[in-house]
């Protein structure tokens, strides 16, 4: 370890860098990836560790907004390509890249940061929390039939090509971004996710899957033709017992209202041959369940822990935060287990539009981790389990009821992308 050189990565040492994280996950990486990937992140953002000059570990981050309500949100450092080669696991090489990639977030103004799902324990053991939840689903049989009476369309969708698509995507998605845990993704990253559908290849970036069916691209537009939501698919070609029995891959839908996102879904049952829509990213519950007659028709085939969340700032975090009426005073003792920060003791109000926080030596209310609280912040998960599972320690009777209210809120929080 003390042999190991820590530092950001040169323009120059990009190649190495891509090469460095695929192979930490038994794979290698074409000239053409390495130079999509050096695209994906920013650059200035990345940090690696150096053996005799060689890349050994990697960390890199992209500067996000999350949305914490829907007109609230604020700046995260979005971490990800977090990888260490085989000849120096158990160095503590992501402990000091982790350690200087979240000092770096906070000097730059963020309050948190993120992650995508990879290795539970290692993120909580960093005062990480599970944010949002992500499940793929299938609907069987779908007919335009299957969905309520009272479920109206709004606007008219036209398929469109590649192109169109791209011309309003990243401002359109950002218009859909209005529920908690929404992370709005810029032109680049639409442009690399529709030129990896059109090759025909996977939305992930580690999977090696090829010549997949080229994707269908609609968009929904209102009266003044204004775009108000999109989606995006696969149709696969199968048959059963000689007739059509097509599957529909469904990898992105997003519009800026109910009314609109049932409007893409009506359009989505109306494609003909197709036997069933798989969903391979959508909410635990996603709104379509509650659209259709019988809720049976979409199974939950799969549920993941999404997005982590690991809090910088406690303070300015909390002054943006949404929360639910607190009544009085809601003061929680916090451990973060990496010691990033110190223990403290932060005091929460709200009356369910604004919120205040400060740090006190007051006698806390509830005692939890950093991870704990971390997970707390989009509202998403119930504190009541919490407390029965010993997360949460109260301190003070009526604790439970007014941490309940605080942090209990609707919609569940969902991301629709990954970084």
């Amino acid at each position: 370890m003390s042999n190991l050189e820590f530092r950001a990565v040169a323009q120059n040492e990009v190649a190495d860098y891509v090469n460095t994280v695929f192979a930490a996950a038994g794979k290698s990486a074409s000239p053409e990836f390495i130079e999509e990937q050096a695209e994906a992140f920013d650059m200035s953002l990345a940090l690696a560790a150096y053996d005799k000059g060689r890349v050994v570990g990697t960390l890199g981050s992209r500067a996000l907004e999350l949305s914490l309500s829907e007109n609230v949100r604020i700046p995260i450092a979005a971490v990800g390509q977090a990888a260490v080669l085989p000849t120096h696991t158990r160095m503590g090489v992501i402990h000091t890249l982790l350690m200087q990639t979240m000092q770096d977030a906070l000097d730059r103004g963020n309050p948190t940061c993120a992650w995508t799902s990879s290795d539970w324990p290692l993120w909580e053991r960093y005062g990480s929390g599970v944010a949002t939840f992500s499940a793929s689903h299938r609907v069987h049989a779908p007919h335009p039939r299957d969905f309520r009476e009272e479920i109206g369309s709004t606007g008219a969708i036209s398929l469109v090509t590649a192109e169109n698509l791209k011309a309003v995507l990243a401002d359109l998605h950002r218009a859909c971004s209005n529920r908690p845990g929404s992370v709005a993704r810029g032109p680049k990253y639409w442009h690399r996710l529709i030129a990896r559908l059109e090759a025909g290849k996977s939305p992930d970036v580690l999977s090696d899957s090829n010549g997949l069916p080229r994707p269908f691209y609609c968009l929904l537009r209102d009266s003044q033709d204004t775009p108000k939501g999109f989606a995006i698919y696969r149709v696969h070609q199968r048959e059963a017992a000689g007739m059509p029995d097509c599957e529909l891959e469904l990898l992105h839908i997003s519009a800026v209202d109910i009314a609109g996102e049932a409007t893409l879904w009506s359009f989505l049952f109306r494609v003909d041959l197709v036997g069933s829509i798989r969903i391979g990213h959508a909410p635990l519950v996603p709104a379509l369940k509650w659209m259709l007659k019988n809720g049976r028709k979409l199974e939950t085939l799969s549920v993941q822990d999404h997005i982590w969340l690991r809090i910088l700032d406690p303070v300015a975090l909390f002054q943006k935060a949404v929360l639910g009426s607190t009544n009085r005073p809601l003061r929680l003792a916090v451990v973060d287990p990496v010691a990033f920060l110190d223990p403290f003791t932060i005091e929460i109000m709200s009356d369910g539009s604004t919120t205040s926080a400060k740090l006190t030596d007051d006698a806390p209310d509830a005692a939890l981790d950093l991870s704990t609280l971390s997970s707390l912040v989009l509202r998403g998960l119930s504190t009541w389990d919490l407390v029965q599972s010993g997360r949460i320690k109260i301190e003070t009777p009526g604790a439970e009821s007014a941490l309940s209210a605080c942090f209990m809120g609707a919609p569940a929080p969902f991301t629709d992308t990954s970084f």
